[in-house]
Order: structure tokens, then sequence, then C-alpha cells
């Protein structure tokens, strides 16, 4: 008896399938097999069978499982102590030959080597384990399996090329980047084999296409891709640089100074181990440390670094949707771990800064990343442990404040002279009595240093001495180094004025950088006080986009905090301006200004959330209109994580509570994007029954109608419609306005009756002038609609209007139409442009909704891909396709029916009934995001015909 893993998991006798009965038996097959010579424990069976809630019996059952294994299957299942043991000879598991071929290729001449990679890659028929790999037992050894598969697939383009076999290579290289958008390595190959081909245009349109799939996790390309992109500029005539991705590491506001050795060491720590915790006191220099070495390392990283700043969240449940955005995904409800465990598999560093008061939060995040065992790498800055397996930790100490040119000296010359102290050099012996007095701390240093332009250094130490006691002597057991922050803080608040006192030890209330505006009117402050404690080194300032906001560094915060907490009042007072700066947002999204309205809810996120987090304990009603203020944004953005905070409110709010109906309405956004749609209406239809706002009643309308659209109930949509553009009228709402018109509209495109369609088009259009000022997304929303009724009869005028759909989004910022915009014009290219063009096209649409998660319209666009897969004859994989998506989800109704029924009936006819029937049954098993991936490999393989 053979086991087969590299595909859906099988048994196989004399060449031929064997069944295998039952769920529960193929997961223990997969497991036993995933740990073949290994002892797998009974409990960790047990698990794989039964999840976290087994039976009573599950041991006995187990037994019972493992028996019919042995007795039915011939397997040989040793019953050992604590578990079971698959005896299983190499060469009757298929992962195992597979590694033995591929070990034995790297050692041979290329032609040698390009027979065994063959060879080996033959044996693979889909993802390692099937579904199986969902398993935590075998997620580990489905992913080795799959790096291994991606690197023989690289090792074989290689060898093909060393034999001058160049268009074997290529079609081996761009089915692998269509599988893997995010495997440099591979779009670096396809690179120079293309250059090395004579197509060196071709080339630089590839690195071009990498970029973008690299953009979509905001990563940049590594130097070798950039590297292989100069070399195809200076081989061709084509001088276009690709795009790239925009940095991810703020840039260094001044020298380093002091640190060189633990750069050295840390960086060397983070190449030997997956996990690195930098471990100090507050203000001691952690933070300022692991960027150095994150800049060291960016070019060694394929995928580059990120930086997670965790110092603004208040609460431990922010920590992994704040860390999925930060590496620039998006997930549906409950999925950050499942992201994060697929980041994981990047070659990617990621930095996890200020953690100590999120601490478990942190772990469990840290555990989902490290979870693959892949080329991912984490520093953390913390003052305390993980203590997580594995884990290497480099404790940072004060600088040196002793010997010749003390680090902490030359720091303390650097920043003063940065504020303009001295045009003479200064004493060194007053200078080492301040840096003593201050024991080497950087943070202190740094503050006392911008003190000298108005105070002497003699002044300066004797300031510092009278409060030698503080320094050096605790009277608390607390570190020294701590003690010092805190009487370094203490004094600079003492030498300020009342006001500049005052809004210091308010300032804790913003949890990151906020305008002039917000200080003023949340402090109630004078505008120009941030500004003079920008100049005491008390608050630093943060400058995007040509607009000044201030922040606070969090040394400094946690000093303040730790001398008095943020009085409730504030928090109160907080959470009201914040709604307020959503509410005004909210509005100015329907107008010219939706740009910078959603540009400044992106940067102000972080006190957003900390509005919305207060605000669910002390006073939910404020959180839920927070969160109805932001639904438009959250929406449009594909913001899980905005949406999240308003699901939050569940647990707080009565169900009947008038209040929490942006919370039911915020559930049921998340169950669309995920494709549960019973269950998002049934939310949508509670929140319309409780709620008293007409605001919080076009939220919820909408999502009953985009259900009942997604369901082909299309007179139910256009009722709906009818009656959200009825109260949007009323309120003067241009968004829900076009939205409620918008579906009569579609139920008469969807339903052939164009005429009618596009006298509803020129109404909308007529409705709509009477706003002034209406913003790209509304306009935008009008160019879908009028593309989406040409569609099927002229499709170039469709083209038009798409595009300017695609390019309305792309102002305003709204991804969510910019997704459905390229949805239909992949569609219209499928069928009537050039397929080269539309293969382009889906590829791009379709990572688009799988990195962002959105299952709905992931399913939508691959239904449309059908037709493509048809014309370019990949009959198998346009079968398999069907099989995926024509019955699943949400319902297929209209010309998108009847093309999914005419591809079924050419397929037959090309394939013949059995064969398009076993294929579309595999197709069946998929889920759709392994779907997608398999048709986009299906792509890059498929011979295009007019």
């Amino acid at each position: 008896m053979e086991v087969a893993v590299l595909g859906p998991i099988e048994l196989r006798a004399d060449g031929r399938s064997v069944p295998v009965g039952g769920a529960r038996q193929r997961a223990l097959l997969a497991v036993l097999a995933a740990r073949r010579g290994q002892v797998a424990p009974a409990e960790v069976l047990v698990e794989a069978l039964w999840g976290d809630d087994p039976p009573a019996t599950a041991t006995h059952t187990l037994h019972t499982h493992a028996s019919r294994l042995r007795r039915t299957q011939g397997l040989a299942l040793r019953a050992v102590d604590g578990g079971y043991v698959l005896d299983l000879d190499p060469d009757r598991l298929d992962s195992a030959r597979f590694d033995a071929l591929v070990a034995q290729a790297a050692g041979e001449p290329a032609p040698v080597a390009a027979r065994l990679l063959t060879e080996a890659l033959a044996l693979w028929r889909g993802p390692a384990f099937g579904r199986a790999a969902e398993l935590v037992a075998v997620r580990g050894e489905a992913v080795r399996l799959e790096a291994a598969r991606s690197a023989a697939r690289e090792h074989l383009a290689s060898a093909l090329g060393a034999q001058g076999r160049l268009e074997d290579a290529l079609s081996v290289l761009e089915e692998l980047v269509g599988d893997e958008p995010y495997r440099e390595t591979a779009w670096t190959l396809l690179t120079r084999a293309l250059t090395a081909a004579g197509r060196p245009a071709e080339a630089v349109a590839a690195v071009a296409r990498a970029t973008r799939s690299l953009d979509e996790l905001g990563l940049r390309p590594s130097a070798a891709l950039r590297q292989a992109q100069h070399d195809a500029l200076r081989a061709g005539d084509d001088r276009r640089p690709a795009p790239s991705a925009p940095p991810s590491l703020p840039a260094p506001a001044s020298t380093f100074i002091g640190r060189e050795a633990d750069l050295t060491a840390v960086d060397a720590l983070v190449t030997q181990a997956p996990l690195v915790t930098v471990l100090g006191p507050g203000g001691v220099g952690k933070t300022r440390l692991a960027l150095e070495v994150a800049r060291g390392r960016s070019a060694r990283h394929r995928a580059g670094v990120r930086l997670v700043e965790l110092a603004t969240l208040s609460e431990a449940a922010a920590v992994a949707p704040a860390t999925v955005a930060a590496l620039g995904l998006s997930g549906d409800g409950g999925s950050s771990s499942a992201l994060l465990r697929r980041a994981g598999t990047l070659d990617l560093l990621v930095v996890l800064d200020n953690c100590e008061h999120v601490i478990e939060a942190v772990v469990t995040v840290v555990e989902d990343l490290l979870a693959a065992g892949g080329p991912l790498r984490v520093l953390v800055t913390s003052r305390e442990r993980l203590e997580v397996a594995g884990e290497r930790v480099h404790a940072v100490a004060p600088l040196p404040v002793d010997g010749d040119d003390p680090p902490a000296r030359r720091l303390f010359v650097d920043r003063a002279r940065a504020a303009g102290a001295w045009t003479t050099e200064p004493d060194e012996a007053a200078l080492d009595r301040v840096v003593r007095e201050l024991d080497g701390l950087p943070l202190a240093i740094e503050m006392a240093a911008a003190r000298v332009a108005t105070v002497g250094l003699a002044d300066l130490g004797d300031q510092l001495e009278a409060g030698a006691a503080a320094l050096s002597h605790p009277a608390r057991a607390v570190a020294d180094r701590h003690r010092s922050l805190g009487a370094v803080i203490a004094w600079s608040r003492a030498l300020l004025p009342p006001q500049e006192r005052a809004v210091l030890e308010d300032w804790p209330v913003f949890a990151g950088p906020v305008r002039p505006v917000d200080a003023v009117a949340v402090l109630d402050a004078d505008a120009e006080v941030p500004g003079h404690l920008v100049r005491r080194s008390l608050l630093a300032l943060d400058v995007r986009d040509g607009r000044t906001r201030y922040r606070m560094l969090q040394t400094v915060r946690s000093a303040v905090l730790e001398a008095a907490p943020v009085r409730p009042a504030l928090r109160a007072r907080h959470a009201e301006w914040f709604l307020r700066v959503a509410t005004e947002a909210d509005a100015a999204l329907r107008t010219s200004a939706e740009p910078e309205a959603c540009r400044l809810l992106s940067v102000q996120v972080a006190d957003l959330r900390a509005a919305h987090a207060w605000a669910r304990g002390a006073d939910p009603a404020l959180a839920a209109r927070l969160s109805g203020a932001l639904h438009v944004h959250a929406l449009g953005t594909m913001n899980d994580e905005i949406l999240g905070w308003g699901a939050r409110l569940g647990p707080v709010l009565a169900d009947d509570d008038p209040d929490g109906a942006p919370a039911q309405v915020a559930v049921a956004s998340r169950l669309v994007l995920g494709g549960e749609l019973r269950a998002a209406e049934a939310r949508a239809r509670r929140a319309l029954e409780v709620t008293t706002h007409d605001a919080t009643r076009l939220t919820a309308l909408e999502m009953v109608a985009d259900v009942a659209l997604y369901d082909g109930r299309l007179d139910d949509a256009a009722a709906i419609g009818t009656r959200m553009a009825e109260i949007a009228r009323a309120r003067r709402d241009a968004h829900y306005h076009l939205a409620g018109l918008s579906y009569p509209l579609l139920r008469a495109a969807y339903s052939g009756r164009l005429d009618e369609a596009r006298e509803l088009l020129a109404v909308a259009r007529e409705e709509l002038a009477r706003y002034p000022d209406l913003g790209p997304t509304v306009r935008g929303n009008l160019e879908y609609a009028a593309g989406e009724i040409e569609v099927e009869s002229r499709p170039a005028v469709a083209l038009a209007h798409l595009d300017r759909a695609v390019a309305l989004a792309e102002a305003s910022g709204c991804l969510f139409l910019g997704g459905i915009a390229r949805v239909s014009a992949s569609s219209v290219l499928a069928r009537h442009g050039d397929p080269g063009a539309a293969v382009a096209a889906f590829e791009e649409v379709v990572r688009w909704w799988l990195v962002r998660a959105d299952r709905t319209h992931l399913v939508t666009t691959l239904r449309n891909l059908v037709d493509l897969l048809v014309r370019l004859r990949a009959d198998d994989a346009a079968a398999e396709l069907w099989g995926a998506v024509a019955t699943g989800g949400s319902v297929s109704f209209g010309a998108e029916r009847e093309r999914l029924d005419r591809a079924r009936d050419e397929l037959e006819a090309r394939l013949g009934a059995d064969r398009f029937a076993e294929r579309a049954d595999v197709g069946g098993t998929l889920a759709p995001e392994p779907a997608a991936r398999r048709a986009l490999a299906a792509m890059g393989t498929g011979t295009a015909t007019a």
C-alpha cells in the first residue's frame, strides 16, 4: 500500500486509488503520514479528529479508527506508549520520493538535474495534503513540502536555462510566479531568463508585475530583483523603471551614536534565530537600535522589512489586527491568525516595537508568524521577555559614561549642537558630570541636551545634582535607570510654565500623532504650546504630506503617566472630539475633499482606535456612533480592523438596544466579505428592527440589498434600493442616494432590459446633479454602473466607463470600487479583448481579492474567469474552476449564469462528459482561495487563441 500526500491525501494499491472511509480516517492518515516513522501522540491525533471539543469516547474511538486503517488498508501502523507510529518505507510515500529526487538533483549536472527534478515535480497533484493541510498537526509538514516544491521549480528552471532551454525555463517560472506572486527569487529568475532569451522589454514588464504583487503586501523589491531589472534595462531600449513600494521604516531623524557593538550583536542574533528580543528599560534606545538593525538588513530579506508600532495600542485584542494591517494585509472576520501564519512563509523581517504593555497578545502574534517555520524573522523591543521557545535576548544597557570620549558624551555633544547650543568646544569635565548624573540613559541625555541652548553646562549639572538622591538612591525597588528617566521627566516638567506643564501632563490621552487643532480642542491649549514642547524634546514633530502633527515618545508618555494617569473626563473629551473628527470626515467623503478625508482617517487611526476602545467600556452609545461615522470609510478601504471595533460592541450592548445597531451592521459587513451571506442578512435585518437612526438604517439596508443582489433576488434588491434612495434624498446623502438608485438600475441591466437601465442611469445622473460637489467615489460608482449596463452589448463603451471608475477609485482611496470595476473590466476582456491583456487583468484582480480576503467578490471574479480559461483552451483547469464556483457561495444568475452554462456545454463537448465531470468534481472539493491559485497557474500555461 502506498500513501500519496502531494495533493489530496489518498491510498494507492497497484497504481489504483483506494478509498479512505470518512473525514476522520483521512485526518488520521494525514497526521500519521506527516510524522512517518515518528510517534504521533494520542492527544495530537484526538485534536486532529475532533478539534477542541472531543467526545468522552475519543480515545476509544481513535483506537477503532487506527485498527480499521491497519486492518482494511494493510498499513504498518504500530501502537506505542502514548500514540501511534506509521512504519512506511520511503519508496511508498510520494513526499519521501520527492525529497530523495530533489536531494539527488542537487549534486548533478544540469541535464541530469533537470530530469530528476521533472520526475520529482510530476509526483504533485495539487497542494500538499489537500484540505488536511488545515490541521495543526499537518500544517508544518505541508508548508515545508510546498516550500521544497517551489525551490525545486526554481532549480529546474535554472537547470533548463543552463542547457539553453530558455523557453522551457520560462514556462516553469511563469507558472511559479502565478502560484506564488510574492516569491521574489522566482521573479528574479524570470526576469533574468527573459533577458537571456533576448526579451528585455518583457523582463522589465515582469519586474513591474512583481512590484505590483509585492506592493499588495506593502513590500519593496529586493536588491537582487532591482539588479535584474537594471540588467534588463541595459539590454534593451525600454528605460522606464518599475514602480517601487514606499519605504516601510521611518527615516532616521538624527545620527546613530554609541551602539555599534549592540548593532553587530543584534544583527548576528537575527541571522541565527527567528525571534530576537531587544530588552531594556524605557528610554534606553531599544527602538532606535532595532530600526538601525532593520535598515541594515532590508536588502538581505527578499520581502523586505516591516515595522509594527504597538505603543499606541491600549488593548491586547488590537495587536493581531494592527499587525495584519502593518503587514499590508486585510482579513475577514476572525482571520488575523491565519493571515499571520501565511505571512510567516515570506522572507521578511518584522519589527514589533514597544510590546511590554500587551505582552501576552504579542506572544500569540509571534507564535502565529513563526508557526510555518519559514524564513521570516521577528525582532521585538520590550521591557520584558516574551518567554517563547527559541527566543534569543539582547539586553541593552545605558551608554558608557567613562573612558576616552565615551559614547554618552558623544551623544550629548551631537544633540546639543543639533539644538544650536555651542560654537566652541564645551568643557569635557562639565560634560562628563552631566552625563554621569543622567546615568548614560539616551533619552535623558537627549532631553537634557536640548536644554543647553538656554542653560549653561555648569547650571545644568547643578540642577541635576540637586536631584541626585532621586537619581542614585531610589525609594522603590525598581531599576536605577528607570528612576533616572522619571527624574529627568519630572525635572523637565518642573521647568515648564503652568500651561505647558498642564499640556504635557494631559498629552498621554493621545495615542498617536495629532494635528495642532486636535491638541487645542482636547487639551484646551494655546496653539503654540505643542511647538514649545517639541523644542524641549518632550514632544516629537511628525510631518506627513506637508501637514504638521505632534506625538509623544512612548518613554516620555510612560514617565508622565507614572506621575498621574489620564483623567476620565479628559478621556471622554478625547472620544467626543474624535467622534466629531470622524463625523466631519464622513461628510467630506461625499465631496471632492474625499481623498484628504480618507488620508486623515488613516493617519489618525491610533486615536480613533483609542477613542473607540475607551467608549466601549465607558460610553457604548458613543462608541456605536463612532462606528457608524467610520462605516463608509471602513467599507471603502476594506479595513477589517475598523469594522471589527464595531463588532466588539455586541457583548456590550443588548441585542434589542437601538445603540447596538451599528455593531450588528459591522458584523454583517464582515460576514458579507467572508461569503457568509445568510448570517450577514440576519444581522443587518436585526439592525433594521432596532435602530432609530436613518444613518444606521441606510447602512443596514445596503447590506440587505447587497445580499439580495448576490442571491439573484433582483426585485428585492431594487425595492430595498428604492427605499434607500428615498431616505438618502431626504438626508442629502449623495453616497447612499446613488447606492439606492443603483439597485433598480442593476436589476434592469442584469435582466437584459438595457434601454430601461440606460433611462435609470440618466435619472441617477440628473438627481445627483443637484449636489454641488460630488466626491470621486460617487462619480466612480456612476461610471461603474454605466459600464455594467454595456458589458454585454457594447464592450468597448463598457471598458471606457470601467477604466474611468478605476481611475476615480484610485484618486479617492476606495479599494472596494477599484476591485469591482476591475472584475467587470476583466470579464469584458476575457470575452472580447486581447487574451494576453485579459490574463494580466485577471491576475491583478484575483490577487486583489485574495490579499483582502473578500471571498464573496473572489467567487464572482472566478466565475467570470471560467470564460477566459475556455478561450485559452485550458480545458481541464476551466472544468475544475467551474466545479469550484458554479454552484457554491452566492447565486449566479442572468448573463453570468448563461455564460457558465455555455462554458459547461463547450467543455463537455471538448473533454467528454466523463472527463468534465471528473475535473468538476475535483474543483468542487476546493475552497475559493486554492481554486483561485490553481486558476492563476493554469493561465500561465494556457494557449491563447482568439
